[in-house]
């Protein structure tokens, strides 16, 4: 279990393979009532932070 709600996210973002399918649930829009590990409000913040990583890894 990863207490960090972002942190879990992107550790099952970086262990998905290309056909896996990652299934967030619980909040919903709603935006966090706490500060978690990655500068984020939301879990959809949340992902467009990883994908926005990813796309500067690739280009590094």
């Amino acid at each position: 279990m990863i207490p960090d709600r972002t942190l879990a996210i992107q550790k099952a973002w970086r262990e998905a393979g290309e056909s896996d399918w990652i299934f967030i649930t619980g909040k919903g829009p709603e935006a966090y009532q706490k500060p978690f590990a990655l500068p984020a409000e939301s879990d959809l913040e949340t992902l467009k932070l990883l994908l926005e990583s990813g796309r500067k890894q690739a280009v590094l």
